[in-house]
């Protein structure tokens, strides 16, 4: 299992804090006592009693499904993207007139952990704002 398919540890505890539970492959257990490790679900082991606490660690395929096309803006529909840059990072954030960044723009190395930050401001910070479900 390659861990940079998956979200982070830190990017899945935001998603988590955030009230989002996405159905994921992969998920972040605690041991009692112990450190946390990224599994696969299904190996059997988020089902014992050994473990303290297990967080949905989705993949970039899962958070991406969950992210709208478009997020409507001044009676337009604007438009999601998502690019890596020259650094290395990831930068999803939605655009108007091609161009105008909107509100957020998210930036990582972790491309699941970008588009885990922008799903958060949308369902949290734009719907509210924008009173969207």
């Amino acid at each position: 299992m390659n861990p940079l398919n998956y979200a982070t540890l830190e990017a899945s505890k935001r998603l988590h804090d955030a009230g989002i539970a996405l159905n994921s492959e992969a998920v972040w257990i605690h041991v009692q006592g112990g450190s946390w490790y990224l599994r696969l679900k299904d190996d059997g082991i988020v089902s014992h009693s050994f473990l303290d606490e297990v967080i949905p660690a989705p993949s970039m395929a899962e958070v991406w499904m969950e992210l709208p096309a478009t997020i409507p803006d001044r009676g337009l529909y604007t438009p999601m993207k998502l690019r890596k840059a020259g650094d290395g990072k990831t930068w999803g954030s939605y655009f108007r007139d091609g161009s105008q960044i909107i509100d957020s723009i998210k930036a990582d190395t972790n491309s699941t952990d970008a588009l885990i930050d922008l799903l958060i401001w949308v369902r949290r910070d734009f719907n509210a704002k924008h009173d969207c479900p």
